[in-house]
This record gives C-alpha cells, sequence and structure tokens, in this order.
C-alpha cells in the first residue's frame, strides 16, 4: 500500500493540472474571441510609456486612419480591457513595445489577427511587430494610471 502513495499522489496531482489548465484556457478563449471585431488602426507614434513589466506599455497614435471614429476598449467585466482605445482622432495601444518602435514611426494593427506591424518608413520592420491580446492584472492597472485618452 505504501508503494503506491506516491502514485497516488501523482496522478492526483496531474488531474488537479489538467483540471485547472482547461479552466484557464477557456476563460482566455471566451476574451481573446472578442478581438474578432474587423478593427484596424493607422497612424504615427506621438508617445511611448513603457513600464517595468516586461516590456508592457502604452503608445499613443495619430490616428491616420481607422474603421471606427471611437472605441471604448471597455468589456462587461472590469478586470480586462482591449489592447486598444480610439478616441477623437487617436487611439492608444496596450502591448508589449516592441524595442526598436520610437516616436515617429508609422503602426498598423490588425485586431482579427491578432497582430501589428510597425514600419520604417513604408517599409514593414521586422523587429517592430507586435502581438495583441485582451489585457487584464498588473498591465490593467498600468493602462489606467498611464493613459491620455480619458
Amino acid at each position: 500500500m505504501y508503494k503506491f502513495r506516491y502514485l497516488i499522489g501523482l496522478i492526483f496531482f496531474v488531474f488537479m493540472a489538467v483540471i485547472i489548465w482547461h479552466g484557464s484556457t477557456k476563460e482566455y478563449n471566451k476574451w481573446d474571441v472578442l478581438l474578432n471585431n474587423n478593427i484596424i488602426i493607422r497612424g504615427k507614434v506621438l508617445n511611448i510609456k513603457k513600464s517595468l513589466n516586461h516590456g508592457f506599455g502604452v503608445i499613443l497614435l495619430e490616428l491616420d486612419s481607422t474603421n471606427l471614429k471611437e472605441f471604448s476598449g471597455r468589456t462587461t467585466s472590469d478586470d480586462i480591457i482591449y489592447p486598444y482605445k480610439i478616441k477623437d482622432g487617436r487611439a492608444e495601444l496596450y502591448i508589449p513595445i516592441p524595442y526598436e518602435l520610437a516616436k515617429g514611426d508609422k503602426v498598423v494593427v490588425y485586431s482579427n489577427e491578432r497582430k501589428g506591424q510597425g514600419y520604417d518608413g513604408d517599409t514593414p520592420s521586422k523587429e517592430k511587430t507586435f502581438s495583441i491580446y485582451m489585457i487584464s492584472d498588473n498591465s490593467l492597472n498600468y493602462v489606467r494610471e498611464n493613459t491620455d485618452l480619458k
């Protein structure tokens, strides 16, 4: 009997890990599907505010074009927001900021593809490519404290 207690403990641990992983994946997918909203944002970087949280930050854009005049970035939950907001001819992106991205660069965001692209002039830059995803936890607090689009 004592020989099997470690085996039983291991099986229980694996079982619990699978249950927790499956639950968290469902929650992520529930919010991630909201990015399928056909939003495209094109603009010029006016300002970059970078946190100490793995390069996460807030990018302020002057809009060149977008398919929505305004977008609040809010969801039905207070604990999660969209990775962008559009208001008064400007947009903000809430993303891990590519190291090479700088003030004055052009940026295009494709919500359905969950990605964005920075440009060197008119040429897409591989070093300025980034992913977008729904924002929560510590990053959400940083966005609330550093947004310019109230």
